[in-house]
Formats: C-alpha cells, sequence, structure tokens
C-alpha cells in the first residue's frame, strides 16, 4: 500500500482454505523477504508489514530476518485471541473495511505511528541507540477516542 507514492504498509495474504494460514505469512516474511529491499528497510520504507489470512492478522515494523516479531492485530472474541465471525465475510474484513479505510488510515499514521528511541549505556556511557517503530494495535486508536 503507497501513500503520494511512498510505501507505507505491506500484505502477505494468505488463504486457510489452501493450507496456508498467518504462520505461512509470518515465516514468509522472515525467510523469503529481503529487509534490506527499498520498500521493506526500516525507516526507509513501509511503516508495517501484515501478515493475513481470513481469520487472523499480525503485524510488524521491522523485518529482521528469523528474528523478526510479529505482534497480533485482531479484534478479540469472547475475551480471547482471534477474531469474532462476521456474516457473509472473513473474520479479518476489519482490516481493509475499517482500518485501512481512507480516513482511519490517515489518523493512525499522523497520530499514532512514531519511532521510540531507547538511549544504551556502557558502564556509565552511552555507546549507542536503538530505534523502534511504535505502530498501534487493533484496540488503541479506538480506546484513545478517535
Amino acid at each position: 500500500m503507497s501513500l503520494n507514492g511512498l510505501p507505507v504498509a505491506t500484505a502477505e495474504l494468505k488463504n486457510p482454505q489452501t493450507d496456508q494460514t498467518v504462520d505461512h505469512a509470518k515465516r514468509q516474511y522472515k525467510q523469503d523477504r529481503d529487509p534490506g529491499e527499498p520498500a521493506l528497510r526500516f525507516k526507509r520504507g513501509a511503516l508495517v508489514h501484515f501478515a493475513i489470512d481470513t481469520r487472523e492478522v499480525a503485524y510488524t515494523t521491522e523485518l529482521n530476518g528469523d528474528d523478526t516479531s510479529f505482534l497480533p492485530f485482531n479484534k478479540g472474541h469472547e475475551k480471547g485471541a482471534g477474531n469474532p465471525p462476521v456474516e457473509d465475510d472473513h473474520r479479518t474484513a476489519y482490516l481493509w473495511k475499517e482500518v485501512w479505510e481512507k480516513d482511519s488510515w490517515m489518523e493512525i499514521i499522523q497520530r499514532f505511528i512514531h519511532i521510540d528511541t531507547e538511549e544504551i549505556y556502557q558502564d556509565g556511557v552511552k555507546v549507542g541507540e536503538e530505534e523502534t517503530m511504535i505502530f498501534p494495535r487493533y484496540h488503541q486508536p479506538n480506546a484513545s477516542g478517535s
């Protein structure tokens, strides 16, 4: 997905009916995608990478080979993980119908994505910084009154 020609998100879509799940999408990002590719580079390419099937969504903000960590981007179901059933649609339809809807997506990009910088010290001397791109979980924009 791009905004004014700039990559803002990538997605690996999988279909459990063909024996491919969100876990296959995660594995594909970890093992088959080069984090050095311009559209995938941390802070230079897409802001977020989604692994999606018809039941679940996960995301990461930094591809780092097998060390890539994904977080769930699900609504939750019956006080647990996952997504509730949706009549005549996929459980993950909220992603493209709500989250990726133009105004919602713009608000997430403008208000909720930021870089967290942690200073690294060794023997009381600053030796570097570690940066993490923060992308909200599914419920965070809604919980803030957006």
